[in-house]
């Protein structure tokens, strides 16, 4: 884990990091368009000056459900290694700096490939996503990723 700013967000009452250096632009939601023949929890694809993104909705990923309509439900636009890809979340946009200190020391059960050791702070756990790991991940569930 490195000790830059990570963006924070939430899935219900679950937070969740992503090195800020991956991160291109976060935008609201909008309308995307629906792809076929995938899991339920790709959102759909954004066109995005004529290159399609896929989108992830983290909520339906984690909880099942999707993320709410709310204004703070965005999009995080991410890149890692000239790929592209939208992840969906909830209370989107806090910065936070979190620390190699931070990292708790206990024995833990990955539950899914792209999270790395949880991070504590004054509020209790974070999962921490690694980048190229979700990249790779949503590579295998859906066949792509924008490049």
């Amino acid at each position: 884990m490195s000790s830059m700013a990570q963006i924070l967000f939430w899935v219900g009452d679950n937070r969740y990091v992503i090195d800020n250096k991956y991160v291109q632009q976060v935008i609201p939601r909008i309308i995307l368009k629906k792809m076929t023949n995938v899991p339920p929890f790709m959102a759909g694809l954004l066109n995005l000056g004529g290159r399609l993104l896929p989108v992830l909705d983290f909520c339906q990923f984690i909880m099942g459900s999707p993320a709410i309509q709310a204004w703070h439900s965005r999009i995080i636009l991410l890149s890692y290694q000239n790929a592209f890809l939208g992840l969906i979340g909830e209370k989107v946009g806090e910065l936070v700096h979190l620390q190699h200190d931070q990292v708790l020391s206990t024995a833990y059960l990955k539950p899914w490939p792209f999270f790395d050791q949880p991070i504590s702070d004054e509020q209790g756990m974070i999962e921490y996503i690694n980048a190229a790991a979700l990249f790779e991940f949503v590579e295998e569930q859906i066949g792509f990723t924008a490049q």
